[in-house]
């Protein structure tokens, strides 16, 4: 395994091949400085991602995505990851009640 430290994510991104964002949980932490904002990525930063990435994010999101990425055919979290995650479900659930009826 290969291990990267970086200082910027804006340093990396147009290496990137999946980002997979989430959002901070604000309400686990205590009242802090509002520092957890470390990264966005809005109009100042897609244009560093290659055409061929996809962007995934597990919803709901706080400000960590600009909603302007919305439109982005890499986005990928409205609709293709969404879609996904149905038929992910629904096989698991098969397989389950499956296993149980033996």
């Amino acid at each position: 395994v290969t291990v990267i430290e970086i200082d910027a994510v804006n340093d990396i991104l147009s290496d990137m091949e999946v980002i997979y964002m989430t959002r901070i949980q604000k309400e686990r932490f205590e009242r802090g400085d509002g520092s957890f904002e470390f990264f966005r990525l809005d109009e100042s930063n897609i244009d560093k991602i290659k055409q061929s990435a996809i962007i995934l994010h597990p919803l709901p999101r706080n400000s960590e995505i600009s909603e302007i990425i919305d439109n982005d055919p890499r986005a990928a979290y409205h609709q293709r990851q969404v879609r996904n995650g149905i038929y992910i479900r629904a096989s698991l659930l098969y397989n389950i009640l499956k296993d149980n009826e033996k």
